[in-house]
């Protein structure tokens, strides 16, 4: 095949040897608890909650640390964090061969609520006086001026003090006399009851049960008709109907009947403007917002007789449309509609829907309204000054409509002030001796039952019903219930039903799924459709949904068509079945294994043994297995050798610069080394030998080191090319081949591998002009530029937007994307300051932190030292951005004996002091460091590595 520059060799990629690369490490944090729980009473009843860390690619300590807690009982992967009094933020970090990786989590505190005061009745007392200050005081009207009210009064039991009550005249004073009227017809107004909507069964006293009321106006006797047709029906009591929306009516005054002049004070306007059902309590100042109409004419010249005044009717009608379409006389359940229309010359009523003005009979549905108030003053001037609760005196009357609170403001401009009685007029023409006036009472009673029976005068707090009698000629109140219009003094309390409970996901701790446990762990024990449940542990996790008779998991299928080459990267893949064309693992643990009648079990056919003329003693490949990825291991005896080469002929550009790189593992050994090597060949396909950085059977060695102990870990500084010094491609080159070579050597055995072989194009950045890469897809494993110019960023699953964060919870920077299939946010740094969003709450978190420092150890090469001697140094160690003080950890590991190569130093030293004494041997050790800032409290590590020769020892 040929190679594509820039990009990585599929052929490479897919090879036996490879692995993931140990920086996709890292670490989760599994809570016992969704949080700290504190009681209404400020009580915290769960105050320790376990964390445990659990690893993944890592197998480091893990130490933790917390904000806002205290820790304790911290075992290897798990603390106990101690509630603190606020939310607790805990960090778990691992050191892994100078590598940081830190893991955050949020402990809230759930609290509690404080259970609600029960609510009050209030009551409306009345009382009537003699004075504006209420002497006299009494329940009887009769031959009383003033009328007092107090409101919002928490007991049933009237006051007897006249300073708890506002008073204000029931009667004006006698006016001057007037001329003699016409004679005047006299109307009357019927009123019958009845439980049918067409008035069948009318009757004259309502009782609880009573639905319909019959009213006739403008009747010229005072004997009330039986015939139920005489009488236009509407509804008495309206059917149980849900909360209707809350609804205003606005008052405006002006100079004009166009609104000019517009102003919420009545002194000197000539007309008032209504608005009706208002969502909102403010007021509109536009003018055609309002209908407007005369206050007071003004006076005329006296005029000769005038003819007999006409009689004038109020029509009404129902409709169950706006706009009034099939109007009817007689309202029903199911009435929208009201028309109304007034000053009309006959009492025969229009059946033409223009001819009247219609509004809602019945509101539309609407949430709970809120409780209002009004709010009453009185005071000396229409701004309000001298404002006060008693109208004894006072010339304005001051109104606030819809408040929130029963509280009355005491800021004038809180109210919208009129007179309380108008300016007093020129004199009129004197009249002639009128009839004498009549005096009309109003008589009010309380009773139990919806009837009147057994009537009272003062009401008490199980009072149900209160009766009104009106235009009473005396003011002895009667005793007799049918004197009495009864209605309910206090509505019957409402019937509500709770509605079900939603479902929900909740939590419960355990090694294995139980649907007992997962019972419990729902509100009551009860689960309901749809509640999920999720059972853990450190080293389990099961989540169930509840279908309405069985728990199911809550899994998903993804068609694998779906997923892109090398996109799901693990370190462990857990699974009943894998079914799949092409798998390539680097070791398999499994109980069964079916291959089908065209698959075989095959090994890497990209990769071979070298069958070149170098033959070393002993030379040998050894086979995959083992626990780390698919490597070629070798059985380090002394002299024990091997290496491969890749079939695969790469073409290669001598005028560019290459990469070529490897994950390597070893167990031991003190002499261990590998090669990543390389063979060019001209275009008659003969290998070059002559390139002065190989050797005979190899064209150059791109790079040799020593692996690390224990870790799969990545070596990328293999680099020829134009932009090495030392290692060029030969010019006549038009292909190669890479390969790798071990070597076990040392006098005890070691097992190494290598796998993740990888040839790679260096681009030069001098070479990319401004706007020289465009593609509509670019899929690399990490892109940086100076200024990128996009259209919509789509993330993916598992994508994100970031700068300084590793991810969401750890690190310091910005980090915006998906975690864990949830869209999240998180500025700022973890434990510090910062904003988090994790999909649901947003938590702004501004601790005050030290400033972070670090640590750095400088690796120490020793060479040509006498045999037999003895010389002790310290490794070079920079300290940045710290405080000065510090308490030093030290810790070493030698290859060899403890004679050969020790530190000798204190653990607790400021410098590490090492020991080294050998012949004609190399030394090799590891020394790190873990340093911590006293006054911060913050720790850094750094570790290094120690190589000594004695002698003519022969470094491998």
């Amino acid at each position: 095949m040929s190679a594509v520059l820039n990009d990585r060799d599929a052929i490479l990629q897919a090879a036996t040897v490879r692995i993931v690369n140990p920086k996709n490490a890292w670490i989760n944090l599994l809570t016992s608890a969704p949080g700290f729980h504190v009681t209404a009473a400020g009580q915290a009843d769960l105050s320790v909650v376990t964390v445990t860390a659990e690893l993944f690619g890592l197998d480091d300590a893990v130490t933790f640390s917390a904000v806002g807690a205290t820790l304790s009982n911290a075992a290897s992967r798990t603390v106990d964090v101690t509630y603190g009094g606020q939310t607790a933020i805990v960090t778990a970090t691992v050191m892994s061969n100078g590598d940081k990786f830190e893991r955050s989590c949020v402990i809230p505190v759930l609290r509690d609520g404080a259970a609600g005061a029960a609510g009050q009745p209030v009551y409306t007392w009345i009382k009537y006086a003699d004075t504006a200050a209420g002497a006299g005081l009494s329940d009887d009207p009769a031959g009383k001026a003033y009328i007092g009210l107090a409101h919002n009064k928490s007991t049933a039991t009237e006051s007897t003090t006249p300073g708890d009550y506002t008073w204000a005249l029931m009667k004006g004073g006698d006016g001057l006399p007037g001329a003699k009227g016409a004679d005047g017809i006299t109307y009357y107004t019927w009123i019958k009851y009845a439980d049918q909507a067409d008035g069948t069964g009318l009757y004259d006293t309502p009782n609880a049960n009573t639905l319909y009321i019959g009213i006739a106006v403008n009747r010229t006797t005072a004997t009330e008709s039986t015939t139920k047709t005489d009488y236009v029906w509407s509804r008495f009591k309206g059917e149980q109907g849900v909360a209707g929306a809350t609804t205003y009516t606005w008052i405006k005054y002006a100079d004009t009947a166009a609104g000019a002049g517009l102003s919420d004070d009545p002194s000197g306007k000539a007309y008032i403007g209504f608005a009706y059902n208002k969502a909102t309590a403010t007021e509109s100042t536009t003018p055609g917002d309002y209908t407007w109409a005369l206050i007071k004419g003004t006076d005329g010249q006296p005029g000769g007789k005038g003819a007999d005044g006409a009689t004038l009717y109020t029509w009404i009608k129902y409709s169950d449309n706006a706009d009034g379409t099939g109007l009817y006389d007689v309202p029903t359940a199911s009435t929208l509609y009201i028309g109304i229309a007034t000053n009309k010359s006959t009492a025969t009523e229009s059946t033409t829907k223009t001819d009247y003005a219609w509004s809602k009979f019945r509101g539309d549905q609407g949430v709970p309204g809120p409780t209002t108030y009004t709010w009453i003053k009185y005071a000396d001037t229409a701004a309000g000054a001298g404002l006060s609760d008693d109208p004894a005196g006072k010339l304005y009357i001051g109104l606030a409509h819809n408040k929130s609170s029963a509280t009355e403001s005491t800021t004038p401009s809180d109210y919208t002030w009129s007179l309380i009685r108008g300016e007093k007029g020129d004199q009129g023409v004197p009249g002639g001796k009128g009839a004498d006036g009549q005096q009309l009472y109003t008589w009010i009673k309380y009773s139990n039952s919806a009837n009147g029976a057994s009537p009272y005068d003062v009401p008490t707090d199980s009072t149900l019903y209160i009766g009104i009698a009106v235009n009473k000629t005396t003011a002895t109140e009667s005793t007799t219930p049918g004197d009495y219009v009864w209605s309910r003094f206090r509505g019957a309390d409402g019937v509500g039903t709770a509605g079900a409970r939603g479902a929900g996901h909740y939590y419960a701790t355990g090694s294995t799924w139980s649907d007992v446990v997962a019972q419990a762990a729902c509100p009551g024990s009860t689960p309901v459709l749809n509640d999920v449940v999720t059972i853990s542990s450190s080293t389990y996790v099961m989540e169930k949904r509840w279908t309405g008779s069985v728990w199911v998991e809550n899994g998903v299928v993804i068609n694998g068509k779906l997923i892109a080459p090398d996109s799901i990267l693990t370190t462990a893949l857990a699974a009943e079945i894998i079914k799949a064309k092409h798998l390539s693992v680097g070791a398999v643990l499994a109980s069964h294994i079916s291959v089908g009648p065209s698959g075989g079990l095959n090994k890497d056919p990209n990769f071979t043994d070298y069958a070149g003329s170098w033959s070393p003693t002993n030379a040998a490949v050894g086979s995959a297995g083992g626990a780390a990825p698919a490597p070629t291991y070798l059985g380090a005896f002394p002299g024990m050798q091997a290496f491969t080469l890749a079939n695969e002929l790469i073409p290669i550009d001598s005028t560019k610069t290459y990469l070529l790189s490897a994950s390597v593992y070893a167990d031991g050994g003190n002499d261990r080394n590998c090669t990543l090597l390389v063979n060019f060949y001209d275009g008659a396909g003969n290998r070059i030998t002559n390139t002065g950085w190989g050797d005979a059977n190899f064209s150059g060695h791109a790079t040799s080191f020593r692996p690390a102990v224990g870790d799969w870990r990545p070596y990328r500084d293999g680099v020829f090319g134009v932009k090495s010094a030392a290692k060029k491609i030969p010019a006549n080159a038009k292909t190669c081949r890479v390969g790798v070579y071990l070597n076990g050597g040392g006098s005890s055995n070691t097992m190494m591998g290598v796998t993740a072989l990888l040839l790679e194009e260096m681009i030069d950045s001098a070479l990319v002009v401004k706007g020289g890469i465009k593609a509509d897809n670019i899929d690399v494993d990490r892109l940086a530029a100076i200024i990128a110019y996009l259209g919509n960023v789509e993330l993916g699953a598992g994508g994100a937007l970031r700068q300084g964060k590793p991810g969401y919870g750890a690190g310091k920077g910005i980090w915006i994307g998906d975690h864990n299939n949830t869209p999240k946010l998180d500025i700022g740094e973890t434990g510090g300051a910062g904003i988090i969003w994790d999909g649901f709450d947003l938590v702004i978190n501004r601790p005050k932190l030290a400033s972070p420092f670090s640590v750095t150890l400088s690796n120490v090469r020793i060479t040509q030292q006498v045999n037999g001697s003895t010389i002790q140094f310290s490794a070079p160690k920079t300290i940045t951005s710290g405080s000065g003080s510090y308490a030093y950890s030290w810790s070493f590991s030698a290859s060899g004996p403890s004679s050969q190569l020790a530190m000798i130093s204190s653990p607790a030293a400021q410098d590490a002091v090492i020991k080294a004494n050998a012949s004609n041997s190399w030394l090799y050790g590891y020394l790190a460091l873990t340093l911590k800032d006293l006054n911060s409290g913050l720790t850094a590590t750094s570790n290094c590595e120690i190589v000594v020769q004695f002698g003519s020892g022969v470094e491998p």
